[in-house]
């Protein structure tokens, strides 16, 4: 639950609303103009600065994967979806099963063929899913973790398969991003070595209905473990975590709503200081 930057009277919303709303605000957007509301509701929520972003919606992700040549992945549950309809019928329809990397494909959503290697079109379908998933978003972000893991095992073994300006820069209709394009070649070119040692952590904190919508509320405990981890990463001085909402709310904002501290003070204990490392 977030009161996004800059449009403090829309509270409550969902941070990942935010980049919808500086979008919605101005009709001569483009791609990425809307990171700016997002990167500045983090930065009051957490206390750490951004200083750089790259976004790439899913069309994207699914060139970087054609561009590879494929790549296998093990779904981690067992699900059908149809990318035609986001659910578990209709056309364009894929079945994937829990541990394994096979999966089957029907066009017509009757006519199924088995497949060992997904293609972009496959990986988007997996990384989309999210209604049948029974960790809802926190399933559906493990599954686009496992499959950008594949993609860097698999980019390591070819770094010029996509580290090179031609495929960066045939893909910006998918990317936006505040580096230049020879910085994402000297990034990928000099830190490749790098994904040998990538670790993701989770901060999860407690599903909440509001008004008829779902939302999930973060300690301060659990708000300032993410930021001590960012600040001793970026070699900062340690600091006091930021506000649990973003920007500022009304005191009647707040006597609607409550403090995550105050409702669910389980999850605001030392023992919550410490990140999951998935």
């Amino acid at each position: 639950m977030t009161s996004i930057s800059g449009f403090e009277s829309s509270f409550p919303q969902k941070l990942n609303a935010a980049y919808a709303f500086k979008a919605a605000s101005d009709n001569n957007v483009s791609l990425g103009d809307g990171v700016s509301t997002t990167i500045d509701t983090i930065q009051k929520m957490f206390n750490f600065p951004i200083n750089y972003f790259a976004m790439v919606n899913m069309s994207g992700l699914g060139d970087v994967v054609e561009q590879l040549g494929g790549v296998q992945v093990k779904s981690p549950l067992t699900f059908t979806f149809s990318q035609e309809t986001a659910h578990e019928s209709g056309k364009d329809l894929y079945q994937f099963t829990e541990g394994s990397s096979t999966f089957k494909y029907a066009a017509d959503g009757e006519t199924f063929k088995s497949y060992s290697k997904m293609n972009g079109q496959a990986a988007l379908a997996f990384s989309r899913m999210r209604y049948q998933d029974p960790k809802g978003d926190y399933g559906r972000t493990e599954r686009q973790r496992l499959l950008l893991q594949q993609i860097i095992s698999k980019v390591k073994k070819n770094p010029a398969q996509v580290v090179n300006l031609k495929f960066i820069n045939s893909t910006t209709k998918n990317i936006a991003s505040n580096l230049k394009s020879e910085d994402m070649l000297k990034l990928g070119t000099n830190y490749i070595s790098a994904s040998k040692h990538i670790v993701s952590y989770t901060v999860q904190g407690q599903g909440e209905t509001f008004e008829g919508i779902s939302y999930q509320r973060v300690t301060t405990a659990q708000r300032q473990a993410i930021t001590n981890k960012v600040r001793s990463s970026l070699n900062l001085e340690a600091a006091t975590t930021g506000n649990e909402f973003g920007s500022n709310i009304t005191e009647n904002n707040l006597a609607q709503v409550g403090t995550a501290d105050q409702l669910y003070p389980e999850n605001n204990t030392d023992e919550n200081m410490q990140l999951r490392e998935e």
